[in-house]
């Protein structure tokens, strides 16, 4: 299996689905919690439908990636009356000082060469009443060679804690993970090699459903969930930011 094919970089919607999609959309249905009447700043938005979802709750929503490609189709998906989208580096933000109520910016982290320079811009543009909201994967021990290709580094539940420290006095951190039974996790934790990965897609249904889980091609956004416990068996962490 090719390794570039194994990790979409981008999460299109209609053609990305089952676990994938899920496990996105879930992180934007969290952060509705935080978003009523706001207003709301979704960095590294992809191809809008996070920032489209968002814009249900908030007053205004500004969507900002880099791809030019994404924010073209997030302009002719996603069109809305309280929604813009601009092609913007995450380093390098084009907004006033306190612009937002509320940040949010899913699995953007991992992908920049100067993440500092991104904290320190979000730190600028969020009010001092305001809230970041941020994901990132879930390293067991921080590394800066993860099997992922289009990731830079992937962060410890510790080391991710301590970076945001650097720039926000509370930091709550949230962990992501899929519902599974617990046979289901200790039989994937076994399997190092990912051989279920090469199983056709009816083949690794059955054998999920046979151990209690719904498999990854088929999960939806009831198959995730997001909370404090099992914190070991988060995929990704996210962590709720505020001055």
């Amino acid at each position: 299996m090719n390794r570039i094919s194994s990790y979409p970089e981008r999460i299109v919607p209609h053609q990305t689905t089952g676990g994938p999609l899920a496990s996105h959309l879930k992180r934007y249905d969290f952060a509705s919690h935080f978003t009523k009447d706001r207003i709301v700043l979704d960095v590294a938005c992809g191809m809008g439908y996070g920032t489209f979802f968002l814009s249900d709750f908030a007053r205004t929503v500004d969507g900002v990636d880099i791809s030019s490609e994404s924010i073209a189709y997030a302009k002719s998906h996603y069109k809305k009356s309280n929604i813009e989208f601009y092609v913007m580096d995450a380093c390098k933000l084009k907004f006033p000082d306190q612009s937002y109520d509320i940040v949010c910016s899913f699995e953007t982290l991992e992908h920049l060469d100067y993440p500092e320079e991104f904290l320190k811009e979000v730190k600028r543009v969020i009010k001092k009443t305001g809230v970041f909201i941020v994901s990132t994967p879930h390293a067991r021990k921080t590394t800066y060679k993860p099997s992922n290709p289009f990731h830079k580094f992937e962060l410890s539940y510790t080391d991710f804690e301590s970076f945001l420290k650097k720039y926000f006095a509370r930091v709550e951190i949230f962990g992501e993970r899929r519902k599974q039974s617990n046979f289901h996790y200790y039989l994937q934790k076994l399997d190092i090699f990912h051989f279920r990965a090469m199983l056709p897609g009816i083949l690794r249904k059955k054998v999920c459903n046979a151990v209690g889980t719904r498999s990854w091609d088929e999960a939806d956004n009831s198959d995730i969930i997001i909370d404090k416990k099992m914190m070991p068996r988060s995929t990704e962490l996210i962590a709720v930011c505020s001055f």
